[in-house]
């Protein structure tokens, strides 16, 4: 067998060991083994990455990363800064230099060719092994989360042809003149929508609701917020003409058994085609007030299926419809879902680690900057609808490259009917 034939064999793994706790040994100890040659090296104690650098006279960068395997507690955290083997290699020479116990370097020399086979082995390569073990280290997986989700924004971008520097999900929850129902204002749309290669409609909104036996419904009472809109095929289309951009951007509406949806017609490539579109609508008799036993919560869901940059996903709920439970916020992966009426599933869950933040002083607290006026819109749907916006709390999800296809939801628990027994449907 060649050198380079045994470099790229693959070990076998110990028996009855897991991903998880192979890389928990090896590099526990890769840790101990780099500290014992820091502790071992002549002069005063090193206590900084700078000093270690002056010490063995090596670049700041790798001095850097070696002392931060060394000194970040959680195991898995500490994966992201082992070098490459050149970077690995720089430090033993420099190590040896020292005429530090050659026994001493030679383990951590070991220790670091076992890391390399480990990578080999449940990886195949660094780049995968890194965001592998990215899902174990818990202060990290936001972060290495993040940046995947900006590659997928920009891979994104490219093969669906468009792009978005902010998608809008905002629904509004007021007591329904329905007894025992809410009604709900919708408003919907994409802030400086791109367009990346020609030829490309885009779906803008489509309105539907799914209780726990995942019965569809979409036959709702529902208004358009702006009275004006613009027509198109003989339907008003619920543009909030004075948030979107001009000329007004051009729609179609499309029915089928499944209710009808917006798309926005093919634009101009570049910036010089950017688009904002809004749309706004109040949907009467929606949801249940009270907790039924075909719905147990109110769940709100945003679907993403555009490549943007944030995600700006807020409910304002009077205060009476829902308890002072903050909701809980997941993100379930879309891709193998039906359109609307399979049920989630929670092994299609997915990592979400943005918090939902409580704002309680109404829209006049909610600006945003993805969002351009927004505090103005929301104040002029609370005029057009007659609503007092001091009754309404606002919760707020703001995701950064939200991966596509997802549904990221709120789910709020909904209160007893303080009439009686729960509610039968």
């Amino acid at each position: 067998m060649t050198k380079q034939e045994a470099e790229l064999a693959v070990p076998a793994s110990p028996a009855g060991e897991s991903f998880p706790e192979q890389a928990r040994r090896v590099i526990g100890n890769l840790q101990d083994s780099l500290s014992r040659i820091i502790d071992s090296l002549p002069g005063p104690r090193i206590l900084r990455p700078s000093e270690l650098a002056h010490s063995l006279k090596i670049d700041s960068i790798l001095a850097w990363k070696i002392f931060k395997i060394v000194d970040t507690k959680n195991i898995f955290e500490a994966a992201q800064y082992i070098p490459g083997r050149a970077g690995l290699k720089k430090f033993f020479q420099a190590a040896t230099r020292t005429r530090l116990p050659r026994d001493l370097i030679n383990q951590a020399m070991d220790i670091s060719t076992r890391f390399e086979e480990m990578v080999r082995l449940h990886a195949g390569n660094r780049k995968s092994f890194d965001m592998m073990i990215a899902g174990y280290a818990e202060k990290q997986s936001d972060r290495a989360g993040l940046e995947h989700r900006k590659g997928a924004f920009l891979h994104g971008s490219y093969i669906w042809g468009v792009q978005a520097k902010a998608q809008v999900h905002t629904t509004v929850f007021n007591v329904s003149k329905t007894n025992g129902f809410m009604d709900a204002a919708s408003i919907r749309g994409f802030i400086d929508l791109r367009w990346i290669r020609p030829n490309v409609f885009w779906r803008i909104s489509r309105l539907f609701t799914v209780n726990d036996a995942g019965e569809l419904r979409t036959d709702f009472s529902r208004e358009p917020l702006d009275p004006g809109g613009i027509e198109a095929n003989g339907s008003v289309l619920p543009l909030l003409r004075d948030f979107c951009s001009h000329p007004l951007p051009e729609y179609r509406r499309a029915t089928d058994p499944d209710g009808c949806e917006y798309r926005l017609a093919e634009g101009t490539v570049g910036n010089t085609g950017v688009q904002t579109c809004i749309t706004g609508e109040v949907v009467h008799a929606v949801e249940p007030r009270f907790r039924t036993a075909a719905h147990r919560d109110l769940v709100v869901e945003a679907r993403v299926r555009t490549p943007c940059e944030s995600l700006i996903f807020d409910c304002l709920i009077r205060r009476d419809l829902a308890g002072e439970v903050p909701p809980r916020a997941e993100m379930y992966g879309r891709l193998m879902s039906s359109e609307f009426r399979e049920q989630i599933k929670d092994y299609n869950q997915l990592p979400l680690h943005e918090p939902v933040e409580v704002l309680d002083l109404g829209p006049a607290a909610i600006r945003t900057p993805e969002v351009p006026r927004y505090r103005e819109m929301l104040l002029q749907v609370f005029d057009r609808l007659g609503w007092e916006q001091e009754q309404f709390r606002v919760y707020r999800l703001r995701v950064q490259y939200p991966p596509m296809p997802t549904g990221i939801r709120l789910t709020f628990e909904l209160p007893e009917d303080p009439a009686g027994e729960t509610r039968a449907q």
